[in-house]
């Protein structure tokens, strides 16, 4: 309420910055209290000098400090009666934890934490330019969602990828309120498994992995993707629900040829079998497709829950068809009539690949 309150006075009055009293005493504090909650580099952090239009002048002064020159120099201030109480655990802090470090371990202690503070906001800001960059590269934004590449977030650091998977939830979210440590590494933990899983967050978002992407997106946005229908470039790339379509053509001489069938983002159909133009788009209502293997027709909505796919990435699902029919569900199966055969020697080889940016 008071930042909030600030801003709109910030605005009204044309500021361009807004400056606090925070001391050194209260970056201690600070740094401590984050450090008993459990905290990452950033709480080490504390309070940042300059922080978007917040600007803290006193921050390398101590609270002794200030208030001997407000005296020397007849400054007013006030002082909330709050402060005295130990009922609240900065004032604990302050005025029994933070003496005894010094009467015990260290007369020195409070510069040995600022010293750390100063420490970890380099390592912090080094590591926050790194993950813009990454986050740019590899992510695709719309106001309520983020589609990234779940096997690109995998080559970086664990470091680097969980501050892109915290970018992004704040995007989605606004905020970072109950997003903890084993939210990132349960969220990462899905990106590094095969297959389609899912995760339900606080502030109504979910995260989601299918087709090696990863989608984080309000839940109310869940049914909002357009009807998309396009050729499919073959060869050649198409775009589709924010994912990459590769096709080439190749010859065939066997399952001992040049074809990789291990990846479940990886289609090969026999070209001949092909009746017409190939198209791409999302699902609709009734379509059904015999999976190579089985004797009858499903109905898309049966196989879809059958593999666990979400509700909120069904309409992602980039359904490839031809003039008679299915021909692939994109990551889950393909129609029974375009599977290579004895008598294949020729195929299209369809892949999804990294989210389009």
């Amino acid at each position: 309420i008071r930042h909030d309150y600030l801003r709109e006075t910030a605005s009204t009055v044309g500021a361009n910055k807004i400056a606090f009293g925070h001391t050194q005493d209260d970056l201690i504090e600070t740094v401590l209290l984050n450090v008993f909650r459990g905290t990452g580099i950033d709480g080490l952090v504390g309070l940042r000098p300059k922080q978007e239009n917040r600007i803290r002048p006193l921050i390398k002064l101590s609270r002794k400090d200030t208030l001997k020159y407000c005296e020397e120099n007849r400054i007013a201030f006030r002082e909330d009666s709050s402060n005295q109480k130990l009922s609240y655990r900065r004032n604990h802090l302050r005025m029994e934890l933070l003496p005894m470090l010094e009467s015990y371990y260290n007369s020195d202690i409070r510069a040995v934490i600022a010293r750390l503070s100063k420490l970890a906001r380099r390592d912090s800001d080094a590591l926050n330019e790194i993950t813009e960059g990454i986050f740019v590269e590899i992510c695709s934004l719309t106001k309520n969602s983020v589609l990234i590449s779940s096997e690109h977030l995998m080559s970086y650091s664990t470091a680097v990828s969980s501050r892109v998977v915290r970018k992004a939830l704040a995007h989605v979210r606004g905020d970072l309120a109950d997003i903890d440590l084993e939210t990132t590494d349960r969220i990462l933990e899905m990106c590094a498994r095969s297959g389609v899983s899912s995760v339900n967050l606080s502030g109504n978002v979910k995260a989601s992995v299918y087709a090696n992407v990863l989608s984080i997106q309000r839940l109310q946005e869940a049914h909002s993707t357009l009807a998309v229908d396009k050729s499919l470039a073959v060869p050649g790339l198409t775009e589709i629900c924010g994912q990459n379509i590769s096709t080439q053509r190749s010859n065939y001489g066997g399952v001992n040829g040049v074809v990789d069938f291990t990846s479940p983002l990886r289609a090969v159909v026999d070209t001949h079998a092909v009746v017409g133009e190939l198209r791409v788009r999302n699902r609709r209502v009734g379509d059904r497709i015999q999976p190579f293997g089985m004797a009858g027709t499903r109905k898309l909505q049966d196989i879809l829950t059958d593999k666990k796919v979400s509700r909120e990435l069904r309409d992602r699902v980039p359904i490839v068809y031809d003039d008679v029919g299915i021909v692939w569900v994109g990551g889950l199966c393909i129609d029974h009539r375009v599977a290579i055969g004895q008598t294949t020697n020729e195929v299209i080889i369809m892949e999804i690949l990294a989210p389009a940016v």
